[in-house]
């Protein structure tokens, strides 16, 4: 977790969910789309403490990184849990109409006819495109709906079809276990 000292300074790049071998290689699983930020030589921080990579390889979604200040599973063991974050001035230049998910957050979001929805909670990563979530609202993240963004005045302004904005259906009550025993029995019974 960033500190208060480092948290306008640094950004979470990835956690530490486990270790790999017996010489401290950890399993990172990545909450960045950069994953140059942890090539051979990168530094990157957990808390106030200063890793540089010594080498790294994707394995399915996660990332196995040898830290130089990380010799055993002892040291590795320890770091479990822990997120790794970079200085922001070492992010990388986006092309035009790219965001950074932690400056999207929190924007206010209208819609094309000016009506609040809400503010931005998350941004959900899916295989087809990324979706805003607004409270119960999930709005797809493509140009069709994502009308403008202005970080200056953190306002994402998006374009609605119906029934977007409908709370989701509550799950029907089920009979319980007994109860559509009694109401299977009656139905022999008819029968």
């Amino acid at each position: 977790m960033l500190t208060p000292e480092n948290q306008q300074t640094r950004v979470i790049v990835g956690k530490i969910v486990g270790v790999f071998g017996l010489d401290g290689w950890i399993k990172i699983q990545p909450t960045t789309d950069f994953l140059e930020r942890f090539k051979k030589g990168a530094k990157l921080f957990s808390n106030d403490l200063e890793l540089i990579v010594e080498s790294c390889f994707v394995h399915k979604a996660q990332i196995r990184v040898k830290f130089k200040e990380i010799c055993s599973i002892d040291d590795a063991e320890k770091m479990i849990g822990m997120e790794l974050s970079v200085d922001l001035s070492n992010r990388p230049k986006l092309f035009k109409g790219e965001f950074y998910v932690y400056d999207l957050i929190g924007c206010q979001v209208v819609s094309t006819d000016g009506n609040h929805i809400g503010t931005l909670d998350d941004v959900l990563a899916y295989a087809a495109h990324d979706l805003l979530k607004v409270g119960h609202v999930l709005i797809p993240c493509i140009k069709e709906f994502v009308m403008s963004v202005d970080l200056d005045q953190r306002i994402i302004t998006v374009r609605l079809i119906e029934g977007m904005l409908e709370e989701p259906p509550k799950p029907k009550n089920r009979l319980k276990k007994k109860d559509r025993k009694a109401l299977t029995l009656a139905a022999k019974k008819e029968l």
